[in-house]
């Protein structure tokens, strides 16, 4: 999943190359212009009115995603919108009232969100390569690729003794009814534990697909009685990116709940700190031979990478001439 290296590409949004996609990116490079030339114009009054539409504007984002995404998260305050402006991550729990059978509690899941401060091509990017991290305890394998950027995957954790291993299959796509009804402004790459997929992990070792992992490894395994999530991209601005992390799973076996609950408060927390990390250099090393799909399910162009850093450096020596 992860894409290295370098190659003339196409602007996210669009096919191939041609007016479309030249006005797309002028577009963008005037926005940053214009971003940087007005900056000394804000008085504090301005500032304080523009912070009161920001978090309008975010609450109406998280709307729009209750309203087309595939899960419900949790509701936040006037306050909670303020943190995470100011950069601060919350992590919380949601029921989702939606998907619940009668008063099913186990439908509960955990959405950990944090506003970065980068545009949110990079920040997907980075999160899209997150999920190709080496882990020694992980065993991944692509099972079949789909279209718009779907995929099915197998994936293994070696856990210590005595807690018995886990596996799983999953479906990976991308929500690109939301991308549209949102005119843009939400991706979200959702997953969930792909049906009769307790049945497909054998075949696939049979047939060579899966590799590093003897028969009894896998037969000693539990299978995930849940495991569905999304990563969630809402653009604030174009320097700004609220990133959410949503997962529920079920782990099976007799290991607690509350334990599982506690233990992804903290992975969760910590993925969002490795995409910060990542997103910062991710445009040095994506290669779109190997392509990462946009929130539409269209291949993300290195060009457009490229251009999008070009955008912000001019942003950044903009600055600091007016400055």
């Amino acid at each position: 999943m992860s894409s290295l290296k370098t190659a003339a590409g196409t602007s996210p949004r669009t096919a191939g190359p041609g007016l479309a996609r030249d006005c797309e990116w002028i577009r963008k490079i005037l926005q940053y212009a214009v971003l940087a030339l007005t900056l000394p114009l804000y008085s504090g009054a301005a500032v304080a009115d523009s912070a009161a539409d920001t978090n309008r504007l975010l609450q109406g984002l998280l709307d729009q995603y209750d309203s087309h995404g595939a899960f419900s998260l949790p509701r936040l305050t006037s306050d909670e919108i303020d943190d995470l402006l100011a950069g601060q991550p919350i992590v919380k729990d949601s029921m989702d009232e939606r998907t619940l059978d009668g008063d099913d509690v186990d439908e509960m899941g955990i959405a950990a969100m944090q506003v970065l401060d980068a545009p949110r091509l990079l920040v997907w990017l980075a999160a899209m390569g997150v999920a190709s991290e080496p882990d020694i305890r992980l065993t991944r394998a692509f099972l079949e690729r789909r279209e718009a950027g779907a995929y099915v995957r197998y994936q293994h954790v070696n856990l210590p003794w005595p807690i018995r291993d886990r596996h799983w299959i999953i479906l990976c796509e991308k929500n690109a009814g939301l991308a549209a009804a949102s005119g843009g402004a939400i991706w979200e790459h959702k997953w969930s534990l792909l049906n009769g997929g307790e049945f497909l992990w054998r075949t696939a070792r049979e047939d060579g697909r899966i590799r590093g992992l003897t028969l009894e490894d896998m037969e000693k395994s539990i299978y995930l009685a849940e495991n569905r999530g999304a990563w969630i991209m809402l653009e604030v601005d174009p320097e700004r990116t609220l990133v959410v992390a949503y997962f529920d799973g079920d782990l099976g076996g007799r290991m607690p709940k509350s334990v599982v609950r506690r233990f992804s408060h903290v992975q969760l927390k910590k993925g969002l700190q490795l995409i910060e990390e990542l997103s910062a250099d991710i445009h040095q090393f994506y290669d779109e031979r190997q392509p990462i799909y946009d929130g539409f399910g269209q291949p993300i162009g290195r060009n457009a990478v490229l251009e999008l850093v070009l955008a912000r450096g001019a942003l950044s020596r903009m600055t600091a001439i007016v400055d």
